[in-house]
């Protein structure tokens, strides 16, 4: 495969008449250039083959992927095991100069890591995967940590390392006094994973925070959030209390605004510390029991301040001794204050300005305590904002107004610790290359590069930002928004072939790092009428919803999508049929197959074929084989055959693995396992040419089903446990609660009450979280039955 690439595909042929055909030349260069890579890391990778030839395969994936960190970890790995050290290390500092240049960012840690064993000449054989202990939801690293020696050993001693535990601390301070940066080095630190062997949890709240995602991190991280349906905060919370009574886990919340935000994380046991950090005093002074749990973060002493300001800005210390302390003084110690005056003298003394100058102009009128915050943010308790708010507006009122104009759009975007990539930066700007006004942000202070390629704003900057976008005309966030919207729309439709195939678990996790962009973009495009991109979008978002069971979050989507007229009768069809296949996996059995009824009618009064239609009439062919109408549910199998046939492409196939699968089904209940079995294999041997995991688990399943009612329990079993295995990588929560009930089941058949009893409750569990009524009845059904028997 690696031989036969020997270019893009269709290099050089571009027709710039037809946007349609650059668009679909574009999806077919990712995809085959996203499978070399694929290839490339796989032929690099096992141990055993002859180092010169992976090492070959390294430096090719390099030259394809050059901003790719695991690629330059392959190669530094390769080049050390060959006895190439000082290549290694060489390669290293390559990699950190283009994340440098091209992406303003630090390595990851993964990387940092490999580097210093390699440094140290002790290779480790694998990468680590998990450094901190067996629970581990982490924030990054900070970068600088100065002045911050003491107060670290403050909380520390509060954790009982080298003092009494307390259960509860909360950090008060200032927005821009370093709370999260306190906490995310707590939460790193080596003592502290000691001190905590079962883990750390750590959340980020902010101002608008949605607490149902962020306590699916944690439950995930334990292992208890079953697959793909969302649960009620309320039972999420109950169950991590439960799991955790008994463990010395550290947990960590940061940035809380309001009380009720942070009752749902106060989840640790007896063995358990919990440390909140808020910007609102009041805030701070409800969440702690007693004075002695608040701990207040001050501002940088003067000392600590300058050393700060140093080693942002060099030469301003060492040319303006006196004025750099008097800007400190100023200033009072907030390193968040420091750090953008900081970058805006390195920017001005870089560009050849007077940094003395701008020293005057940032002195002049520096109070942090003059004025309360603008607006109700905090309400009238005293606050660096406004002070703080001057300094930014200096910052950015000194750039070009095409580059203010760039950062004000930044607005749109979500606060950290939500993060964008450098390809939204440009889509949202307008502009191929936005590196250049991004470095200048990032000098400026306004932005900062994270590891992995992927950029974030402070809480603070964001606002800043958001009040500057409120002065430009109204158009400019319009076309703004519209930008945004397209951009991750779009993107998301690039996710199509692999998520339906090879590179289906890299879908999943790339569209997940993305998925509150994609939420937000979509409503948007709902609200805006974008009708052309939200069919482009519709399969691949119906998806994932599907392969990761993500029912509610599909709801929630599809909901205001199906309810709005669409011009296009295809958008609008297309949309209930797959909002009413939801529906009816949500247990909306009535409500689901009308909306089915009603889209899939509209398609063929237009005389619509090919594989959307044909899986739309197979979901709703399965439905009916469930509620026993076989011959009717035949029918649209039949029709689904025919859609097939009528307007084949790409996707055939794919549509084709689902239709034998549920076709199957029918078999199986009208008591035809022969031809049952038939059609499993039919389906399994295409799913081997679309390489769609999840859609082959599935399949798999219903061949077990065939094999139990034969008899054959053994081969059934290892068929369910492949699958729940797969399920649970990708995490697809639906697809592994259902496994879960087979094994309980077939546990009961043996006579293992207790084991079945287990199998049955994790799978009730999880079901919960999808919304599956029907499953979670019979599943219920299934466990009071086995009781009654015990």
């Amino acid at each position: 495969m690696v031989r036969l690439y020997q270019g893009e595909f269709l290099e050089g042929l571009s027709f710039e008449e037809s946007p349609e055909f650059e668009s679909w030349a574009a999806l077919q260069r990712d995809w085959l250039r996203r499978e070399l890579g694929q290839a490339l890391r796989q032929l690099g990778e096992p141990p055993g083959i002859p180092s010169q030839e992976a090492l070959r395969y390294a430096q090719h994936w390099v030259g394809l992927e050059p901003l790719n960190e695991a690629a330059h970890r392959l190669l530094m790995r390769r080049l050390a095991e060959s006895g190439q050290r000082a290549e290694a290390m060489r390669q290293y500092q390559v990699c950190a100069a283009l994340l440098e240049t091209e992406l303003s960012c630090p390595p990851e840690e993964e990387t940092l890591r490999l580097y210093q064993s390699i440094k140290e000449n002790q290779l480790p054989l694998t990468e680590a995967i998990n450094p901190t202990g067996p629970v581990a939801v982490l924030p990054r690293l900070p970068s600088l940590l100065i002045g911050r020696e003491d107060p670290l050993q403050d909380l520390k001693k509060r954790l009982g390392i080298g003092g009494k535990r307390q259960a509860l601390t909360v950090v008060e301070g200032w927005p821009g006094v370093g709370k999260s940066t306190l906490l995310a080095a707590l939460a790193r630190d080596d003592e502290v994973a000691r001190a905590f062997p079962d883990g750390v949890l750590w959340v980020s709240l902010g101002e608008s925070p949605n607490p149902l995602a962020k306590l699916l991190l944690w439950a995930d991280a334990l292992h208890l959030s079953g697959p793909g349906r969302d649960h009620t905060a309320e039972g999420l919370t109950n169950r991590l209390r439960a799991s955790l009574r008994d463990r010395q886990t550290l947990i960590l919340i940061d940035d809380v605004w309001r009380l009720e935000d942070a009752l749902p994380f106060l989840i640790g046991g007896q063995a358990s510390a919990t440390v909140l950090s808020s910007r609102l005093g009041g805030i701070a002074e409800a969440l702690a029991p007693t004075p002695e749990d608040l701990y207040r973060l001050s501002p940088l002493d003067e000392g600590r301040s300058l050393e700060l300001l140093k080693r942002i800005s060099p030469e301003t210390v060492r040319g303006y001794p006196q004025a750099a302390q008097q800007l400190v003084r100023s200033l009072e110690g907030l390193p968040l204050a420091i750090g953008v005056a900081g970058r805006l003298l390195e920017s001005e003394a870089r560009l050849g300005g007077d940094p003395g100058q701008v020293l005057k102009e940032l002195q002049r009128g520096v109070g942090l305590l003059e004025a309360p915050l603008p607006g109700d943010l905090i309400g009238s308790r005293p606050t660096p904002l406004t002070t703080v708010g001057s300094l930014l507006q200096r910052s950015t009122a000194g750039l070009e107004p095409q580059v203010q104009e760039r950062f004000a759009a930044l607005g749109l975007l979500a606060p950290k610790p939500l993060p964008f990539d450098l390809a939204a930066l440009g889509a949202l700007w307008g502009v191929e290359d936005p590196k250049p006004t991004l470095r200048i942000l990032i000098r400026r202070g306004l932005l900062e590069g994270v590891p992995g390629g992927r950029f974030q704003m402070h809480t603070l900057l964001a606002l800043q930002a958001q009040n500057l976008l409120k002065a430009e005309p109204p158009l400019l966030e319009r076309t703004l928004r519209q930008r945004y919207t397209r951009h991750y729309l779009m993107w998301l439709q690039t996710q199509q072939r692999p998520l339906l195939g090879v590179g289906q678990q890299e879908a999943i996790a790339a569209i997940g790092r993305e998925l509150e962009h994609l939420r937000q973009a979509w409503l948007w495009a709902v609200e805006d009428g974008e009708g052309e991109l939200i069919e482009r979008a519709l399969v691949t978002l119906s998806a994932y919803v599907t392969h990761t069971g993500r029912l509610n979050l599909g709801a929630e989507l599809y909901a205001p999508a199906a309810a709005r007229a669409w011009p296009r009768v295809t958008t609008q069809a297309y949309l209930i049929s797959i909002y009413g296949w939801i529906q009816i996996l949500l247990g909306q059995n009535v409500e689901g197959e009308a909306l089915m009824r009603q889209g899939l009618e509209q398609l063929r009064q237009r005389g619509i074929q090919g594989p959307i239609p044909a899986v739309a009439l197979a979901c709703l062919g399965s439905w009916l084989t469930l509620s026993q109408r076989h011959a009717e549910a035949e029918a649209f199998f039949q029709r689904s055959s025919e859609a097939l046939r009528s307007r084949p492409d790409l996707d055939s196939d794919w549509a084709r693995v689902q239709l034998e699968g549920f076709w199957a089904s029918l078999e199986l209940a009208r008591g035809r396992p022969k031809a049952a079995l038939e059609r499993t294999e039919t389906a399994l041997k295409l799913a081997q040419t679309v390489r769609d995991g999840v859609q082959t688990s599935w399949v798999r399943g219903v061949q077990a089903e065939i094999l139990l009612q034969q008899g054959q329990i053994a081969q059934a079993e290892a068929l369910i446990r492949t699958n729940w295995r797969y399920f649970r990588e990708v995490d697809n929560r639906w697809g592994a609660v259902n496994a879960l009930k087979f094994l309980g089941l077939l546990a009961a058949q043996r006579g293992q009450i207790e084991t079945a009893l287990d199998y049955l409750e994790e799978a009730l569990e999880g079901v919960a979280q999808v919304g599956d009524r029907g499953l979670s009845l019979e599943i219920a059904q299934h466990i009071a039955s086995l009781r009654s028997r015990g």
